[in-house]
């Protein structure tokens, strides 16, 4: 379809971005970069006529038996392409189109697993193996649509953070990778702040035995494997949280698992960071919505937030949606007492 013309030409470009950098530095050589190259190495080195051709004969004889490409063996971008793309059609993938009006502005893409680019031979020289990863698993890459442009063209590409969290239970090794992750971003202090002006925790800390957590009630730390699972839930969602500055983030139902004054910290805190994130949440509690709201309001926030209820009519078998700005939620559940979820 037309409108999915700006995202095939961005894949386009990106892959015969990776095609050139990695396949012509691997041995892939073309007859033209090969010649360059040459021509390079005999002027740098300053060879005379025979000393060269030495030196070319050598090369021929390396290529050909340490598996870079011949001359007749020369790498085809459109074969190149196609096993891209076909990698591309059969991966698990979330492709977002942004209009502002009618207009088409930004198209992004996420992708479930990696994509990757076709396994390169050793290459005994550099001695590394040119294969790499075109899409990172869980990334959102994003550009902006020039309408200008004719066949959909686009501008320059940006990668910003992508968090999702689907799962419904915590476990201790992901969480200690999830505490790395915070920590090398420089956000360890500000994702636990809440939880120590809370006083849920005095501190967390990464030691030789794991993560410790350091309790006003508890003379020693206590390993995090031993704490509860609502816990655990909690400082997973504070972590990616704090990961997804400047980013995106999806949650679904993150009340579960959840005590319900863990619930009123993660409203909280999703509400501080909502001029630095675009969040998805979805959720059947009404609790949280509240709670989301009640946080809004007391920061001044209410109109960055909307409410959107899904409902399927059986006369048309199709589902609608119905937006309610923050401000008009509040009010109609501070007047009427109003369950948000429902007609």
């Amino acid at each position: 379809p037309k409108q999915f013309m700006p995202l095939m030409n961005y894949l386009e470009n990106r892959i015969l971005d990776y095609y050139t950098l990695y396949y012509s530095q691997s041995g892939g050589l073309s007859r033209e970069n090969y010649s360059e190259i040459l021509n390079y190495i005999r002027e740098y080195f300053s060879l005379d006529k025979d000393s060269f051709s030495k030196f070319v004969r050598f090369l021929g004889k390396f290529r050909s038996s340490n598996g870079f490409a011949s001359e007749d063996e020369e790498l085809n971008f459109e074969r190149f392409k196609e096993s891209i793309f076909d990698s591309i059609f059969d991966a698990g993938k979330i492709i977002l189109s942004i209009y502002v009006g009618s207009v088409l502005t930004m198209m992004g893409i996420i992708f479930i697993q990696p994509i990757l680019l076709p396994s390169v031979k050793y290459d005994p020289l550099l001695r590394r193996r040119f294969s790499a990863r075109l899409f990172d698993p869980l990334e959102l890459y994003i550009f902006r649509v020039d309408q200008e442009a004719t066949d959909f063209q686009v501008n320059e590409s940006e990668q910003i953070p992508l968090v999702l969290d689907f799962q419904k239970t915590t476990r201790t090794s992901s969480l200690e990778e999830l505490h790395d992750d915070v920590v090398r971003t420089g956000m360890i202090d500000q994702a636990i702040s809440l939880l120590k002006e809370r006083g849920v925790i005095e501190d967390l800390r990464k030691t030789e035995d794991g993560l410790m957590v350091f309790l006003s009630s508890q003379k020693r730390p206590i390993p995090l494997s031993s704490m509860g699972d609502g816990f655990k839930t909690l400082l997973k969602i504070l972590f990616k949280i704090a990961l997804s500055e400047n980013g995106v983030i999806l949650f679904e139902e993150p009340e579960i698992s959840l005590h319900p004054k863990y619930l009123n910290i993660i409203a909280e805190e999703l509400v501080n960071y909502s001029n630095r994130v675009q969040m998805f949440i979805s959720t059947h509690s009404l609790d949280f919505i509240e709670l989301l709201l009640e946080q809004a309001e007391r920061q001044s926030k209410l109109d960055q937030i909307s409410i959107i209820r899904l409902h399927y009519s059986d006369a048309d078998e199709q589902t609608f949606s119905e937006v309610i700005l923050g401000r008009d939620g509040k009010e109609e559940l501070d007047e009427i007492g109003s369950d948000l979820r429902y007609t």
